[in-house]
C-alpha cells in the first residue's frame, strides 16, 4: 500500500513587495502547520518524503510540521519547483515520479491544483470526509489518500481510497 497526504500550505500574508512566490506564514499560519504536524505525529501518519513547492509559505508549512516529528523520523525532502500553481495533471506526474522506496508521502502545495487533486484521486473512501472536501480546501486542509499499488507510476484518477480530511476546524479554528 502506498499512502499520498495531501496538505495545502497554511495561513500565508496578503501579497506585499517581495511576490507571491516570498509571501510568509502569519502567526496563524504558523498555528495551523503546528497543529497538522502534531496531529500527524499523534496518528503516527509520519511520511517517508515530502515533496513541497518551493515557495516560502509551503517551505514554513513542511519545516512547522517536520518539527513536531523530532528525531524520530528522517523524512527525505525533496523541492519541487513544478508544484506551485500546478495543474491535478502536473501534481499526478510529480507523483509517478516519486521514489517507490517511499511509501508515504506528504505534498506540500497550493490551491486550486491541490484541492481538484484530491478530489480527482478519490475513488471511494469516507464518503462524508469526501463530501466536505468536495465544497472547500481551506489553508492547513490535509487529505489522506491510500492506494492499493506497486508503483507510484501506477497511481490512476479514481483509483485511491481516502482515508481522512483534516482541517483547522478539526482543532477548533474558525476555516478560511
Amino acid at each position: 500500500m502506498f499512502r499520498l497526504m495531501l496538505l495545502r500550505h497554511a495561513k500565508a500574508a496578503p501579497l506585499a513587495g517581495g511576490g507571491d512566490k516570498e509571501r510568509p506564514l502569519t502567526t496563524r499560519g504558523h498555528n495551523q502547520s503546528a497543529q497538522i504536524g502534531q496531529y500527524l505525529k499523534d496518528e503516527q501518519l509520519i511520511p517517508d518524503a515530502a515533496i513541497v513547492s518551493d515557495t516560502a509559505r509551503t517551505r514554513q508549512t513542511l519545516s512547522d510540521v517536520l518539527e513536531h516529528f523530532g528525531g524520530e523520523a528522517a523524512v527525505l525532502v525533496q523541492m519541487e519547483p513544478h508544484v506551485y500553481d500546478a495543474s491535478p495533471a502536473t501534481l499526478l506526474k510529480v507523483m509517478r515520479h516519486a521514489s517507490n522506496k517511499t511509501k508515504s508521502v506528504l505534498l506540500v502545495g497550493h490551491n486550486p491544483g491541490i484541492h481538484q487533486f484530491a478530489v480527482d484521486l478519490i475513488g471511494y473512501g469516507d464518503r462524508y470526509a469526501a463530501q466536505r472536501l468536495a465544497s472547500k480546501y481551506p489553508t492547513a486542509a490535509l487529505t489522506v489518500i491510500d492506494f492499493d499499488i506497486e508503483s507510484w507510476r501506477e497511481v490512476q484518477v479514481k483509483s485511491g481510497r481516502l482515508d481522512r480530511f483534516v482541517t483547522s476546524a478539526h482543532f477548533g479554528e474558525i476555516e478560511d
